[in-house]
């Protein structure tokens, strides 16, 4: 599926470069520039042509914009049948904003007016992220300060795996 979309865009690239009497990559040619109406897929071309790595990276994207977006639609309908009052009052502001009608697509502009909306999914996604855990690796040694004023700091050595729940910070009441 995303394969001829790579080669057509890599064409592209090359055909706009031909244009221009350049070469896609050519040294010089600043790749992190991002052009106006310029696509994901356009701009990562810029910097390379390997078929599977814009394969890969275009289906990261894809995979990743679907699963986020289905764990916010399964969270959300879960707490929607959890509190019926929030329920009410959103569908309200649905139907107040867009009617009852189908008009085809939604307005933009209409979603943005959504306060309501936004609330609710915010709170879904702080109770509910899509990525609960998470991890990093220190790139360096680094000092971490001390967890109570005159304690001693944490060290920290190069590579190690630092992992951390949003899940948890979400739901700790001296951050929210």
């Amino acid at each position: 599926f995303v394969d001829p979309i790579v080669r057509a865009a890599v064409s592209q690239a090359r055909e706009d470069a031909e244009e221009r009497g350049e070469t896609v990559g050519e040294k010089g040619a600043n790749v992190h520039d991002v052009h106006e109406g310029e696509t994901m897929l356009a701009h990562m071309v810029r910097s390379t042509q390997d078929p599977k790595l814009l394969r890969d990276e275009t289906l990261n994207i894809l995979i990743a914009g679907r699963d986020t977006t289905a764990s916010l639609l399964t969270s959300t309908i879960y707490e929607l049948a959890r509190h019926p009052e929030v329920f009410n009052k959103l569908r309200e502001e649905v139907i107040d904003t867009v009617g009852t009608d189908a008009r085809g697509t939604l307005d933009p502009a209409d979603l943005r007016g959504m306060r309501y909306l936004r609330a609710v999914l915010n709170e879904v996604l702080r109770l509910w992220p899509p990525v609960p855990f998470n991890g990093r690796s220190s790139r360096e040694d680094v000092l971490w300060p001390a967890r109570e004023p005159g304690g001693k700091p944490i060290f920290v050595p190069a590579g190690t795996l630092c992992a951390y729940s949003v899940f948890v910070m979400h739901r700790r009441k001296d951050l929210w």
